[in-house]
């Protein structure tokens, strides 16, 4: 992984939804700093191939708190992702820490089907090339955090996860390399996280192509109270939620 710098995680209003507006101030209420990466705005249009090849590292598994994913950073192109298919998550085989938990508090949060509302989100997308049954690329969001919302009482965010990989994606069919990263934020040994930091820096032939660096924050609506809950920042009898071997 490349070079972190700390920053606010507050989203800019500007560029916020109405759905999004309302699921980005769990966020500011959460953390004021975390660890993002270098950034976009910071990076050159330099050609992130080594040996002329596209390549991809996943994070270690944080094994001190329930092998949560630590993050991957990749550099693609449209070799690069031919060769390498994404594939699908398959949760009865392979479910990353603290996903069972988010089903159960889903449901008390009074939502349903379950299956509608809670995701095992692929850090490399499965468009991007990323493995969809590997432990190191999975981590547990809300449907509404990874993609277009499916329940019809799901308000969900305009500016999820897939929004920014469509983009990526779209830059590397056009020609493009880009120089990716996606990290998943924890608040301390909570194996659910927060928030998700995801930036990207493109490409083509030597002159700038896409530049993005954003948070997409973990948010859950709530049927039970019509709000928004961030489910990265669960507290039970004052115990963060959920931890360790829970799944």
């Amino acid at each position: 992984m490349s070079s972190r710098r700390t920053v606010n995680i507050f989203l800019p209003s500007s560029r916020r939804s109405p759905a999004r507006s309302q699921a980005g101030r769990g966020v500011g209420h959460v953390t004021s700093l975390v660890s993002k990466p270098g950034g976009a705005r910071g990076r050159t249009a330099e050609d992130c191939r080594r040996g002329g090849e596209g390549w991809l590292d996943y994070g270690d598994l944080d094994s001190a708190n329930g092998d949560r994913a630590t993050g991957v950073e990749a550099c693609l192109d449209s070799a690069y992702i031919k060769a390498h298919p994404g594939s699908d998550t398959n949760v009865k085989k392979v479910a990353p820490p603290g996903y069972q938990w988010a089903r159960r508090y889903a449901a008390y949060l009074g939502n349903g089907p379950l299956g509608q509302w809670v995701d095992a989100c692929h850090l490399l997308g499965k468009d991007l090339g990323g493995d969809g049954q590997k432990l190191e690329n999975l981590s547990t969001c809300a449907r509404s955090t990874n993609a277009n919302q499916i329940a019809p009482t799901d308000s969900g965010i305009t500016e999820h996860m897939y929004y920014y990989e469509k983009q990526v994606k779209a830059a590397v069919d056009q020609g493009q390399v880009v120089h990716y990263q996606v990290k998943p934020v924890c608040m301390g040994p909570r194996t659910v996280p927060v928030a998700y930091e995801m930036s990207a820096t493109g490409t083509l032939n030597g002159q700038p192509g896409l530049m993005l660096d954003d948070v997409v924050p973990n948010m859950m609506y709530s049927n039970k109270d019509s709000n928004w809950s961030n489910i990265g920042t669960v507290t039970h009898q004052g115990k963060p939620l959920p931890t360790g071997n829970t799944r």
